[in-house]
């Protein structure tokens, strides 16, 4: 059996580091140096290096060098053989094409520390360079090179910039050229909106609410 132990999001720095979302309770032993891990789309993937930059698991791999390399890896999910002692041992099993479960226990933890540490839970982060920057009211992403996690922004109220009611974000689909919004409309269409700071001026973790300023037409070409 196999599970989900990561996703990769955006690439990190020139030398082929990636950001990732883990799904794991036990990253050290996971994303040690020369472990295969599973991914989807196909493949296999080599551990060449785990770090953490401020609250921020990076991984490095054999076969992405160069940031051209990491980016084409954008998205893809990591899963791992679950060891015999999984049901004692807290994995949750996760085949490839199967909802992204958390290996562990339910109680999530930050981004490259055991359980045990006492953080908190992680996800994979938005497009954020100047998200933040200027706005009342705006909170800022832990790390401003990094943007938003998915795990933040699901289930946010969104409304225009008048104050009128959109909906409430549902996903967050992560592409090389632009991550997208993926919004449940009130009268219950989905619309997918483009993560930019000139769409999406104000992200507010605390109020629980975003601003979307569509451009005309957008949210017409929603479907059911």
């Amino acid at each position: 059996m196999q599970v989900l132990v990561a996703r990769i999001g955006r690439p990190h720095g020139l030398a082929g580091e990636v950001t990732v979302q883990v799904h794991t309770d036990a990253p050290q032993r996971r994303f040690a140096v020369g472990q295969r891990l599973i991914a989807e789309p196909g493949g296999e993937l080599t551990i060449r290096g785990m770090r953490v930059h401020k609250g921020i698991t990076l991984l490095a791999f054999e076969q992405a060098r160069d940031r051209t390399a990491a980016e084409a890896l954008r998205g893809t999910r990591l899963f791992a053989q679950a060891r015999p002692s999984a049901p004692g041992d807290g994995d949750r099993q996760a085949g490839p094409g199967a909802g992204a479960g958390r290996e562990g226990e339910p109680g999530a933890v930050l981004a490259g520390c055991d359980a045990g540490d006492g953080a908190g839970v992680t996800g994979d982060r938005a497009p954020g360079p100047g998200l933040a920057a200027g706005l009342e009211g705006q909170d800022a992403p832990p790390d401003g090179d990094e943007g938003w996690y998915e795990d933040e922004l699901l289930g946010m109220r969104a409304f225009t910039p008048a104050g009128e009611p959109l909906g409430e974000v549902s996903g967050l689909l992560v592409r090389p050229a632009q991550d997208l919004l993926r919004l449940r409309l009130n009268d219950g269409r989905e619309a997918l909106v483009p993560f930019v700071d000139e769409i999406v001026p104000l992200v507010s973790i605390q109020a629980r609410r975003i601003v979307i300023d569509p451009p005309e037409g957008l949210l017409d070409l929603a479907g059911s």
